[in-house]
């Protein structure tokens, strides 16, 4: 009985570790599911923590990019504005529409100028005029009877210059102006009577001939020039401008000659004495001019007589003409 109590036990515990092995067996799986559960799931969060961090850094980049586009874009605009700009510094006005299309900073931007064109200028230029005598005075135009020898042929008697540099400088912008430069100027003074030029112990004198009839008749002076303008212009641009100089213009001699001509026996004879006449060295021209685009309306009267007092008659050149200004904007 005893033994049978005890096989009973042992396979009552034989079931029970059996029963619980398969219990354990059982259990096994779902617990691995469960932990491969939570990796999947801390592996999505991980991945969607990952996808904001890119998302965010990639708006970040996307705004840097924006930001270097424009700065970009900017500096495209700034070049071409630039490169437009030097280009127009390059372009010489020589029509209307390019000269309208050029900034008025990057045509009078200089105080003084030389050559720059698009400047209101007074003297640079071709001259040409007609030039007359005031006897004794300044403003005697009246021909004295003891000066009938210099009676002018106002016709014949031409100026002309040629004044190749002028420099302006800017006072009041462009609407007053000081001007200076260098010419060449030659003043013919036709006469129209039949009396010839001599010296006389130094002293210039005209006499009177009858014969022969001199067909030219003519004293000539040539001067350096330098002048002293100031010039009120209307307007910015010249080929707006109504323009008023006024000042004076220097000159220093470079020559002096009288020539005549006339027929003898039927030949032609021609002569010229280049000798001292006794002209003034130096002589001043006082001016006003009134201008309107590239041509000028001028006026000069000399202050200084022509020839030396005491060595000839004392006659004071005086001359009208027009100019024009071959720096204009063309």
């Amino acid at each position: 009985m005893k033994v049978m109590k005890k096989v009973f036990y042992n396979l009552m515990c034989f079931l029970m570790v059996c029963f619980s092995v398969q219990l354990t067996a059982q259990s096994q799986p779902l617990d691995s599911l469960e932990k491969r559960l939570e990796r999947l799931e801390k592996r999505l969060e991980e991945e969607k923590a990952e996808r904001e961090r890119l998302k965010r850094e990639a708006e970040v980049q996307k705004k840097a990019a924006e930001e270097y586009r424009r700065e970009y874009e900017e500096s495209r605009k700034s070049s071409r504005r630039l490169r437009r700009e030097r280009r127009a510094e390059k372009v010489r006005p020589y029509r209307p529409e390019l000269f309208d299309a050029i900034p008025d900073s990057l045509k009078t931007d200089e105080t003084v100028a030389f050559f720059k064109t698009g400047r209101n200028r007074v003297f640079q230029g071709i001259e040409i005029g007609f030039s007359a005598f005031t006897y004794n005075n300044l403003f005697a135009f009246n021909v004295p009877d003891d000066s009938r020898g210099l009676e002018l042929n106002n016709a014949t008697s031409i100026y002309w210059a040629i004044n190749p540099i002028e420099m302006d400088v800017r006072i009041i912008g462009e609407y007053f102006k000081f001007s200076t430069g260098l010419g060449y100027g030659v003043k013919n003074f036709s006469f129209s009577n039949n009396y010839f030029l001599e010296l006389n112990d130094d002293e210039v004198v005209s006499r009177k001939i009858n014969d022969p009839d001199l067909t030219r008749n003519r004293f000539r002076t040539g001067y350096l020039n330098v002048p002293v303008l100031f010039h009120l212009n209307t307007s910015s641009k010249p080929s707006k401008s109504i323009s008023f100089a006024f000042g004076a213009v220097t000159g220093i001699r470079l020559f002096e000659t009288y020539r005549v001509r006339y027929a003898d026996a039927g030949q032609r004879i021609r002569m010229n004495t280049n000798r001292n006449w006794n002209t003034n060295q130096f002589n001043i021209d006082a001016r006003f001019g009134v201008a309107y685009g590239g041509f000028q309306l001028f006026a000069m009267h000399s202050v200084v007589p022509l020839f030396r007092k005491g060595f000839g008659p004392q006659v004071h050149p005086f001359t009208i003409g027009l100019s024009l200004n071959t720096s204009f904007d063309r």
